[in-house]
């Protein structure tokens, strides 16, 4: 995933400087990394395509706005995390509430980005309603921060809940193929057996018959 759309990355990132650049890599995170691959697969549409970089930025700076009016504050201290280093004096507990800040940061971004990708997916949106998709963004970001986030964590927990009945139904065919395996191998071990058994006993009828004729030749 290329974060640069042109040769100079500093007018890439002269929007909101080495934030975007910090932001943007957080989606790339383990846990997000699946919603972020699905908007970048549709930035490179062949009708549907936007610049996936620039309009990061653009959502960095819209960030950036709602951060600076306060809007997100209540979002921001609700988190279980803030509520028990707040009243703390402890340098770690402060660089813990720093670290929590650009996790809930990156959180939002890619919040707006998802909401953004759900717009234009399913309205058949072009580069061309950009403006209009952004506005639209702008005052959900700032009317209802709270259902954005909803809407995200409801997506990670679908995710979450598709790729565990993913690995239930892959780790049942492989105990089935083993069953099978398992039972195949033992029906030609029972064969092999019983063929074996067989072949001694016409060995020994045979012998037993060789030897009787043998007494009855002068």
């Amino acid at each position: 995933m290329y974060i640069y759309e042109g040769n100079d990355p500093a007018t890439d990132l002269r929007g909101c400087g080495i934030l975007s650049l910090v932001l943007i890599i957080f989606m790339l995170d383990q846990e997000y990394y699946d919603i972020t691959y699905k908007i970048y697969a549709l930035s490179k549409h062949s009708s549907q395509h936007f610049p996936f970089s620039i309009v990061a930025i653009n959502l960095v700076s819209l960030l950036v706005k709602l951060l600076r009016k306060n809007t997100l504050n209540a979002q921001f201290n609700k988190l279980p995390a803030i509520s028990s280093l707040a009243n703390s004096s402890n340098i770690n507990n402060q660089e813990n509430i720093c670290y929590e800040f650009f996790s809930f940061c990156g959180k939002f971004l890619l919040a707006m980005y998802f909401d953004l990708y759900l717009e234009w997916k399913i309205h058949d949106r072009t580069i061309n309603d950009f403006g209009f998709v952004l506005h639209e963004l702008e005052l959900k970001a700032t009317g209802t921060p709270k259902a954005l986030l909803k809407q995200l964590d409801f997506h990670l927990f679908r995710v979450k809940v598709d790729k565990r009945i993913e690995k239930s139904a892959s780790s049942s065919n492989f105990t089935d193929l083993t069953a099978n395996l398992k039972s195949s191998t033992g029906t030609g071990v029972n064969c092999a057996q019983k063929s074996k058994k067989s072949s001694s006993t016409k060995k020994t009828i045979t012998n037993h018959k060789s030897k009787k004729q043998k007494d009855y030749v002068f």
